[in-house]
């Protein structure tokens, strides 16, 4: 078991299965897709307590830690039936 955000060549370092979030980038190898998952904007009390989000606007503004892996840029769709 190998956990880690590095982009391991697998087949040079004799990986015999990987578990990778996002679009296939390499050819070589064969995905199948095992789940689904939703990223959602998260923060804890402490940080909401010194930026308060009160808009849309606030939010817009907010900075964010990004999953550089993902193959677009993330864009957020609020919605009203949650």
């Amino acid at each position: 078991h190998v956990s880690s955000s590095h982009h391991a060549d697998l087949i040079s370092e004799r990986f015999d299965v990987a578990i990778r979030l996002g679009t296939l980038a390499d050819s070589r190898y064969r995905a199948t897709r095992i789940a689904s998952f939703a990223i959602l904007p998260v923060a804890s009390p402490a940080w909401l307590a010194s930026h308060p989000v009160q808009t849309l606007s606030d939010l817009a503004q907010a900075e964010w830690i990004i999953h550089e892996r993902l193959p677009t840029p993330l864009r957020w769709q609020l919605r009203t039936d949650h």
